[in-house]
């Protein structure tokens, strides 16, 4: 499969009629454009709203709701959304777990966490040939949730598990969490358009201080927030994705903007 990126093309509204017959053809593109529009809106879920100046591309949502915040998505760059942090671990395991030395350790295919409680959390690969595969990798530790990261590689599947460094509780998302600058929410997007062995979707988690409490959880079908992370306290930055009739993946740099409280 062949995977592209592009960059959304920004709509440009430009002359006026001068005419009789120029503002009738304008009146019947206005109709067309809101036929699409209502398409689109009807065609990627509930969760959309046609109150937006800027139409999506075919395929993609112009507007998006997270944790009950209405935003618009509009077109983005590469390099904006290079320039947001993101919680991204080593590819080693070993250079992971040695950033937490003290409190983390692997003895084979234990997996072994301290909690502040005194007591650990372990985590043990089941390395079966069969759909109860169990790989556990440690990602990292993010102090804001104090907890631990673990990847889980399942049979055809993965996730990520979120281990409270207190209680040892354990959190399932379908990708890294990506914490909000105030450290009050938590984001975690996956794109799986071709396969579908994993959740296409995204997760918004509230921070409390008892942990992380699920507050929506939305799966598309006809496009993939690929990658969704906080560019501030109010905007986000993301790759939102969709396929071709050719079943090419094209990638969009995209930029959600709150519109309403």
């Amino acid at each position: 499969m062949q995977r592209l990126k592009y960059l959304l093309p920004v709509a440009f509204v430009c002359g006026m009629a001068a005419c009789q017959q120029g503002a009738a053809t304008n009146g019947a593109d206005t109709t067309k454009a809101d036929q699409q529009a209502d398409s689109l809106i009807e065609a990627t879920g509930p969760e959309l709203s046609s109150d937006t100046a800027l139409p999506g591309p075919a395929g993609l949502p112009d507007t998006l709701t997270l944790n009950g915040q209405l935003y618009r998505v509009v077109p983005s760059t590469q390099e904006l959304f290079a320039s947001a942090k993101e919680f991204t671990p080593d590819t080693s395991e070993e250079k992971n777990i040695a950033q937490q030395k003290d409190r983390v350790r692997r003895h084979g295919d234990t997996l072994t966490m301290q909690l502040t409680n005194g007591q650990v959390k372990q985590l043990v690969n089941n390395l079966s040939d069969g759909e109860d595969l169990a790989h556990f990798t440690y990602q990292g530790y993010i102090p804001a949730l104090k907890s631990y990261v673990v990847h889980l590689y399942g049979y055809e599947y993965f996730d990520v598990q979120v281990v409270n460094e207190n209680t040892g509780e354990l959190v399932q998302m379908i990708n890294l969490p990506q914490v909000s600058p105030d450290g009050k929410q938590v984001i975690a997007s996956n794109t799986d358009l071709m396969a579908a062995f994993t959740t296409n979707g995204l997760q918004c988690f509230n921070v409390t201080p008892k942990g992380l409490v699920l507050a929506y959880e939305y799966q598309p079908d006809r496009w993939g927030p690929e990658r969704i992370k906080w560019l501030d306290e109010k905007v986000l930055v993301g790759i939102f994705s969709v396929t071709t009739k050719d079943m090419d993946v094209i990638e969009h740099y995209v930029r959600l903007e709150p519109v309403r409280k």
